[in-house]
């Protein structure tokens, strides 16, 4: 079985509210735990998938969704932090049940 699937193509906006606290820990520790809901589109459609060179489908992945998210950050020092984030989005065309990232951040 063969599959050719040509360079996927994405254009996504999204817009939504972040909900959070600040919360200092007796060592002077910041963290910030947070809520987040949004509401994402992807505008591209047809991304073209061939099986066994013969079947051809689009793999249409557009339209709106929503987007939830629970997240924290702590900030380590002055200069780092980290964070990290799972959240679930769910669409016409799109379930991602479960996402996780985790990050380090430096501001300058």
């Amino acid at each position: 079985m063969s599959v050719k699937a040509d360079a996927a193509r994405s254009l996504k906006g999204e817009t939504g509210l972040t909900f959070g606290k600040n919360v200092t820990l007796v060592d002077g520790t910041l963290l910030q735990p947070y809520a987040r809901v949004a509401v994402r589109h992807e505008f591209m459609k047809n991304n073209d998938v061939v099986i066994n060179h013969t079947e051809k489908f689009k793999n249409d992945l557009s339209g709106t969704s929503g987007k939830y998210g629970l997240g924290m950050t702590a900030k380590l020092n002055d200069r780092w932090s980290a964070w990290g984030e799972v959240s679930y989005e769910k669409g016409q065309h799109i379930e991602t049940p479960y996402s996780g990232q985790l990050g380090i951040r430096y501001s300058f």
